[in-house]
């Protein structure tokens, strides 16, 4: 490299580690380093270090983000405010990714700083901010309401422009989650009037994303719909055009056009799941289930529901709202697990429900004592959840899912109807295997259907596919197919 260009690469290194410090956009720092190769891992420079991070942060490189900021916190020589900002950044980054844990971890840390350096303490109210951030995603939303406004007001004396615009706006959206909107819209309009700053194009569109919910909310329907587009193409295909493609959905969906929604709910999808957002990729399943429930696809439906109970149940830590309202759409449309609701199942998710509703709205004096019953509530909510996750069988050459029928790898249509799945369990249940006539006398089927499912069973799953654990049972599936052809003890199949 010339000398002269690598003067050139280091003022731009150095005027985007300037506008870091700064609190400049991230167009802005995005914008300074379009081009520069930045050098990163453990032996790089420290401000190269940190723009790798803030790099991927500010494009929503979230996993590379968090990575780039561990490895930073672990060096001793980083000056305050980059630690600061590198701890913070971490807390974002891990709440989009949907870890609580390593958001609230990232916190303290960033909160331990501000103690330390008084110089710091303008940002007291990102704090409040992530706070309430983690409050919210654990049901608590009385408690978030109330650090967003601490954080509004603690920003707006400090003029600290970027956070007074981001807790109303924060505002706004939470007054979305309890149902007041016409408030929710006053505390947006009040972050559009901040001034003092430069706003970047991100959090406009993020401004203008919960307007769309808003209005939607207000039966302002087309002007919604119009809102969420002007969203979807104003930017990057982030978590924001990932929400603006899920609630265009909902709109085409309660308006009857069913393509137009599964193009946005499996665009969105792709972002969220080529990003990392889990909870992203969470809710864009379940909504799919939902409008495959709508079409009849209702194996299709319970797949994607699944789906979005395994991602669930995968988040650490869990996230009672989440599981609340998985629990809430069983329940609505039991066709979403697959089968019938049994009136004591009914029972017990709507107990549930009750109590996650109940634990979301305490008060800050409860918080101590109804730690306990929130936790026991949280287990109980997971147990229920995780008996509709789809129960495999392995075999040798594929394997089964039992509720929605998905044979891997594909061998023939790859995936089975429910008939089969009846005749293929009761199969697997006779260690000796079964005649016709007694599989049909076993799921209360007439002899002519099972004879087809045990056909669609041969031609769908490999041979002799069962696992060493099963492998008594191997003749059962051959077996009933010659009983089939040939009769077992006097009876000829139809």
């Amino acid at each position: 490299m010339a000398p002269d260009s690598e003067k050139s690469r280091a003022e731009r290194v150095q005027a985007a580690l300037l506008a870091a410090e700064e609190r400049r956009p991230r167009a802005e720092i995005m914008s300074l380093l379009d081009g520069v190769s930045l050098t990163h891992g453990v032996a790089a420079p420290l401000d190269e270090a940190f723009l790798t991070g803030e790099l991927a942060y500010s494009q929503g490189r979230y996993k590379q983000a968090v990575e780039a900021f561990k490895a930073l916190d672990a060096r001793r020589e980083v000056p305050p405010w980059q630690a600061y900002a590198s701890a913070h950044r971490r807390a974002f980054a891990s709440l989009q990714l949907g870890l609580i844990g390593d958001a609230t971890e990232a916190t303290e840390a960033a909160a331990d700083l501000l103690r330390k350096h008084p110089a710091l303490r303008q940002h007291e109210a990102d704090l409040d901010a992530m706070r309430g951030h983690v409050s919210e995603l654990r049901g608590d939303f009385e408690t978030a309401w109330a650090l967003f406004e601490i954080a509004y007001t603690s920003a707006h004396r400090h003029r600290n422009f970027h956070r007074e615009r981001s807790t109303a706006s924060d505002l706004g959206r939470i007054a979305a989650i309890v149902g007041r909107p016409s408030e929710g819209l006053e505390w947006l309009r009040r972050a559009r009037e901040v001034t003092g700053d430069e706003v970047d194009a991100r959090a406009l569109r993020t401004l203008e994303l919960r307007e769309g919910i808003l209005e939607a909310m207000l039966g302002r329907t087309l002007q919604a719909k119009a809102t969420f587009t002007a969203v979807i193409d104003g930017g990057a295909e982030d978590e924001t055009a990932v929400d603006a493609l899920g609630r265009r959905a909902d709109l085409s969906r309660m308006l009857g056009h069913v393509s137009p929604a599964n193009s946005d709910l499996r665009r969105a999808l792709r972002v969220a799941e080529t990003h990392g957002l889990v909870r992203h990729a969470l809710y864009c399943h379940k909504d799919l289930a939902a409008l495959l429930l709508d079409m009849g696809e209702s194996a299709l439906a319970a797949d994607e529901f699944e789906q979005a109970i395994q991602l669930a149940l995968g988040l650490v830590p869990p996230q009672p709202l989440v599981l609340m309202q998985l629990a809430q759409d069983i329940l609505v449309s039991p066709g979403l697990v697959g089968q019938p609701l049994k009136t004591l199942k009914r029972q017990e998710i709507e107990r549930i429900v009750r109590e996650l509703g109940e634990l979301s709205r305490e008060s800050a004096y409860q918080r101590g004592t109804r730690e306990k019953a929130r936790s026991l509530a949280v287990r109980n909510a997971i147990g229920v959840l995780g008996h509709f996750v789809d129960e495999t069988v392995e075999l040798e050459g594929c394997t089964v899912r039992m509720v929605t029928g998905r044979v891997t790898p594909r061998i023939g249509m790859g995936r089975l109807r429910q008939g089969e799945l009846t005749t293929l369990r009761a199969l697997l249940a006779a260690p000796s295997g079964m005649t016709i006539r007694e599989l049909a006398d076993k799921t209360q089927r007439e002899d002519g259907a099972v004879s087809k499912s045990v056909s669609r069973l041969r031609e769908e799953l490999a041979p002799g596919s069962l696992v060493t654990l099963l492998r008594a049972r191997l003749p059962a599936i051959h077996r009933a197919a010659r009983s089939n052809k040939q009769g077992v003890g006097g009876k000829k199949g139809p």
